[in-house]
C-alpha cells in the first residue's frame, strides 16, 4: 500500500513545472559533464556532425512542410472528396448495392483519410522533436566552447 501511495505522490509530482525543471537541469548538468569531458577536437567533430545532421533535418523538414501545404493549396485533398462523390454515384445508380454499404465504403475511405492525416502530422511532430533535441546539444557544445575559451584567457 505504501508502494502505491508513493508511487501515486511520485507521478503527481512530476506533473509539477518546478519538477520538470529540476529533472531537465540535472540532464543539462550531465550532458555538459560529458562534452566537456571530450577533447577540444572530439567536441568540434561532435559539432561539426550535429551542425550538419541539424541543417539537413531543417532542410527535410521545410521541403516535407512545403510539399504539404502545396498539395493543400493546389486541390491535393480534393482527390478525397471526389473519391466518396464517385462511390457515391456508383452505388446509388447501381441497383445491387444498398445504402449501408455505400455508407461503409464511404467510412472505410473516411478513417483512410483520418489515418493519413495524422500519420503525416505524428512525423511532422517527431522530426520537430528532433530538431529542437539536435538544437539544444548544438548550444550546449556552444556555451561548454565558450567556457573553455573563457577558461583559457
Amino acid at each position: 500500500m505504501n508502494k502505491r501511495i508513493g508511487k501515486l505522490k511520485k507521478a503527481i509530482l512530476s506533473m509539477k513545472i518546478e519538477e520538470r525543471e529540476k529533472r531537465q537541469y540535472a540532464r543539462y548538468e550531465s550532458e555538459c559533464q560529458e562534452l566537456e569531458a571530450l577533447s577540444e577536437r572530439e567536441l568540434s567533430s561532435r559539432f561539426v556532425h550535429l551542425k550538419a545532421k541539424y541543417e539537413y533535418r531543417r532542410n527535410i523538414f521545410s521541403f516535407l512542410i512545403g510539399a504539404i501545404l502545396l498539395t493543400a493549396l493546389t486541390g491535393g485533398w480534393k482527390y478525397f472528396y471526389n473519391f466518396t462523390i464517385k462511390c457515391m454515384q456508383l452505388f446509388y445508380t447501381d441497383g445491387v448495392r444498398t445504402r449501408e454499404e455505400t455508407s461503409i465504403i464511404i467510412m472505410i475511405a473516411m478513417i483512410f483519410f483520418v489515418f493519413l492525416a495524422v500519420a503525416v502530422f505524428l512525423v511532422c511532430i517527431i522530426y520537430l522533436k528532433e530538431l529542437y533535441i539536435t538544437k539544444k546539444t548544438l548550444l550546449i557544445i556552444e556555451e561548454v566552447r565558450i567556457s573553455r575559451e573563457k577558461n583559457e584567457i
